[in-house]
């Protein structure tokens, strides 16, 4: 059990289900309070925690002169906060934007560049840039910026670092921007950002795929390939000129000793297809399903360094299958595993070999990885794609209650997750 995750189980996770609670009723009503909490600053709270141990420590007045201190913080709090209305940003005074968001990997920390803006005719000090409240898995890494001063018109760039422990298509939140005002102790009202959203990227694993010799097979494969080919093709022949032709692939010595216009003739080499298949459709925990995809991410890195094709099934929630012929097309299909999630009732009514014979029917080499309890996950994957099978990573839970064969490996998701320090 995650017990930080626990802490976090009455918390909105949606930026629709935020904005649906600011809009409420009961959100209203203990707005002010809880705007009055928000206003104090880290310095403001080390003064309230110093005021309370002065008044449990000084409560005997006639022994201790604490009181006094007491006092003091008392004062210096009260001014502080009946002085905040004049610190009070409007929209019409300063913007702060969310100018680019890095793509991260998860475990890796995000750099987003905000750029606040001093939309007034005077000078702004004491700015200071205000995070979303942040879910469960993620934390501020270094403090987040501030300003000492921002001319009139001026705007300038500072970048806010997070790191983000699970993929996914994350929205975190608005950015405020606010002035801190009386000894810096409280924080004015603030003006705010849109949302910003990060894309969270699976983990890579490629243990597994190195047990198959597939990486060296592969570079190997790429060094010994034949000078005659490029870009995809190979010479097959030569034959007369037609309109259209390259006039590259004109054969200049053949021109010369037969009068006529001989061209080189070639056609797209025979590649070797692979496919890699990724079934969610069963009932896996959060450990089982990010195992998955950093296996089927570890895969796809390693087989698209080498030469021929390669294709990317996915069977979830929705069936896909994405071409990863080059490096943005794997990017492309990083992007879909980012946002990838199990489903368990989906698409168990037909039979999930057809899939296979559709969508990989061309591979002639295919790694399915799938839960334990997917369509695919057993026998069915075998008999689907007989001799192409090149092997079948089963993640689960409890491993030993998975049968391995050895065309089909079990993968042992609780050990591996904390390897990868996926949270559990």
């Amino acid at each position: 059990m995650n017990l930080r995750e626990l802490n976090y189980i009455l918390i909105p996770r949606a930026q629709e289900s935020w904005e649906r609670l600011e809009r409420s009723r009961q959100f209203r009503f203990v707005w002010p309070l809880v705007d009055l909490l928000r206003a104090v600053t880290l310095e403001g709270q080390v003064v309230a925690v110093a005021m309370l141990v002065a008044a449990a420590a000084g409560v005997d007045v006639r022994g201790s002169s604490l009181y006094l201190v007491f006092c003091a913080l008392f004062s210096l709090l009260f001014v502080a906060l009946v002085m905040r209305p004049s610190t009070h940003l409007r929209p019409t005074d300063a913007a702060v934007r969310v100018c680019g968001v890095a793509r991260v990997v998860a475990g890796g920390v995000a750099v987003i560049e905000l750029e606040v803006e001093n939309l007034s005719t005077r000078p702004l000090d004491g700015l200071r840039v205000v995070g979303p409240f942040l879910p469960w898995d993620a934390r501020w890494v270094g403090p987040l910026p501030g300003l000492s001063t921002l001319a009139p018109g001026e705007g300038r760039r500072v970048f806010a670092r997070v790191e983000l422990l699970l993929r996914g298509d994350r929205t975190l939140g608005r950015f405020e921007v606010a002035r801190a005002g009386a000894l810096g102790l409280v924080l004015g009202r603030s003006v705010r950002s849109e949302a910003a959203r990060v894309l969270v990227l699976p983990r890579s694993h490629v243990e597994p795929v190195d047990a198959l010799g597939e990486r060296a097979e592969v570079l190997e494969g790429v060094r010994g390939r034949s000078s005659t080919s490029a870009s995809g093709f190979e010479l097959l022949g030569a034959r007369p000129y037609r309109t259209g032709d390259r006039p590259k692939d004109i054969v200049m010595r053949a021109w010369a000793r037969h009068g006529e216009l001989i061209v080189r003739e070639r056609g797209e080499r025979d590649a070797e297809q692979r496919a890699v298949v990724l079934d969610l459709r069963g009932r896996g925990w959060r450990a089982e399903v990010e195992v998955a995809v950093a296996l089927t991410a570890g895969v796809l890195s390693a087989w698209s360094q080498g030469a021929g094709r390669l294709r990317l099934v996915l069977l979830g929630q929705h069936t896909m299958s994405l071409d990863v012929s080059d490096i943005p097309a794997l990017g492309r299909a990083m992007d879909a595993l980012a946002a990838l999630t199990a489903s368990p009732a989906a698409d168990r009514g037909h039979d999930a070999r057809l899939d296979l014979r559709t969508l990989s029917s061309a591979a002639r080499r295919v790694v399915v990885v799938a839960l334990h309890d997917a369509p695919l996950a057993g026998p069915d994957a075998a008999a689907a794609l007989g001799s192409r099978l090149e092997v079948a990573w089963l993640v689960a839970r409890d491993s030993e209650r998975v049968a391995e064969t050895p065309r089909a490996r079990v993968v042992d998701a609780s050990r591996l997750a904390r390897a990868l320090g996926v949270p559990t």
